[in-house]
């Protein structure tokens, strides 16, 4: 049996045998329905209608509210249980079962979860299409929405993708479902597969675009996203908006964009040339400048003097702060009697010697010292628990015990 929801005008579920379709999956939403209470547990609860959509498939549940005489009370959460749906409410004080509700959904988060969710659908359509790269997963918020995907995509197929979404919306598709309960009417071709042994599968399609499985809410045509705006790329998980918060976004970054063409004196049509352009230069600098710390700490480094306690001449060398490769490559081959203490501004020591074992006893004495840190070989790390000047006087009889 083929169900087709264009006509249902959710006044009531329909009931074939083992089938059950929800009223909130009506093609004219309810947002103002009435009912009474058939169930209570704790503080869920179970109405006789329900148009709460619950928590499923990625997609946020409706929140509102409960309107019982001239008490007003919150809807909180709606979860799904064997296939009911229960409402959390804030407050149970004096319901009982048998007790009539007029009931008020949040009517802009549901538009936003429902516009969000074709959106998703949408999306992972467009990358399956062209890419064969799968949504593995979808969380559905009410500003933000985000996918993953399997395999990570690049910045052209984001792009190209993002412009086959926008054609399609652009194209006013129609978005429409249908309920199945034979398993051997569905076609393999559908996106995300099959799920064996349900007792209904309801099948959302965007025109021959795509079709998917699904018990989300959803737009009736594609012209209703009104845009979508990818703020945010983590390797395989896209974070989107759409509709307002799109355009709103779009807005802002228009916006910045002027600012920042402004600021470098450039035409906003130049501006990613010149943005290439300054990368480049700040990478040259950045360079630059990484050479001469390194120059300047060498220079420092034999600059030093060599102090002297028992058998063994030392440095307490305060670095600049660069990473450990350039220090060390400015302390060089040690002697068997040199040891070097290089010390970051940001405390961390660098234990130098030229023998593991000589290195191992020296952090044998740090630690009973309090200075935290270990490892292996002849160069280990710490970490300074008291300021260098201290430091510098603890080492001495440090280095006396070898």
């Amino acid at each position: 049996m083929v169900v087709n929801m264009e006509n249902h005008n959710g006044s009531d579920d329909i009931n074939e045998g083992t089938m059950h379709i929800k009223l909130y999956w009506s093609k004219e939403p309810k947002y103002n329905f009435d009912a009474e209470i058939i169930e209570i547990d704790g503080n869920w609860v179970r109405l006789s209608d329900n148009h709460f959509y619950p928590e499923s498939g990625g997609q946020l549940s409706d929140t509102g509210i409960l309107l019982i005489g001239d008490d007003r009370i919150n809807v909180v959460d709606v979860q799904k249980r064997d296939n009911t749906d229960w409402i959390k409410l804030d407050d149970i004080e004096n319901l009982k079962i048998g007790l009539k509700i007029h009931a008020r959904i949040d009517r802009v988060r549901r538009i936003n979860l429902t516009r969000n969710h074709s959106t998703q659908h949408l999306i992972s359509a467009v990358f399956w299409k062209l890419y064969e790269n799968e949504t593995i997963r979808a969380e559905i918020g009410v500003k933000e929405t985000q996918i993953g995907l399997r395999n990570i995509p690049t910045v052209d197929e984001i792009n190209s993708a993002l412009l086959e979404a926008e054609r399609i919306i652009m194209e006013q598709v129609s978005i429409t479902s249908d309920f199945v309960d034979d398993v051997n009417r569905l076609s393999d071709t559908i996106r995300g597969g099959i799920k064996k042994d349900m007792p209904l599968y309801r099948l959302v399609n965007i025109g021959n675009y795509d079709t998917n499985l699904c018990g989300g809410t959803h737009l009736s045509n594609t012209s209703q996203i009104g845009g979508i705006y990818m703020h945010k790329v983590e390797g395989r998980k896209l974070r989107f908006y759409s509709g307002m918060f799109a355009k709103e976004e779009y807005i802002r970054v228009n916006a910045d964009m002027h600012i920042m063409a402004k600021t470098l004196g450039t035409k906003l049509s130049d501006l990613s040339n010149s943005l290439n352009e300054l990368k480049r230069n700040f990478e040259l600098y950045r360079k630059e400048n990484h050479t001469l710390k390194v120059e300047n700490n060498s220079m420092n480094y034999n600059l030093l003097d060599w102090n002297r306690s028992g058998e063994y001449n030392y440095k307490v060398f305060e670095t600049l702060d660069i990473e450990k490769g350039a220090i060390l490559g400015s302390i060089g081959e040690l002697e068997d009697n040199q040891l070097v203490f290089a010390v970051k501004p940001d405390n961390l020591l660098i234990v130098v010697s030229s023998s593991d074992s000589i290195t191992a006893d020296l952090m044998d004495f740090l630690r009973e010292n309090g200075i935290k840190g270990g490892g292996r070989g002849r160069i280990q790390l710490g970490k300074l628990s008291q300021p260098i000047h201290e430091f510098k006087s603890l080492l001495k009889n440090i280095i006396a015990k070898l």
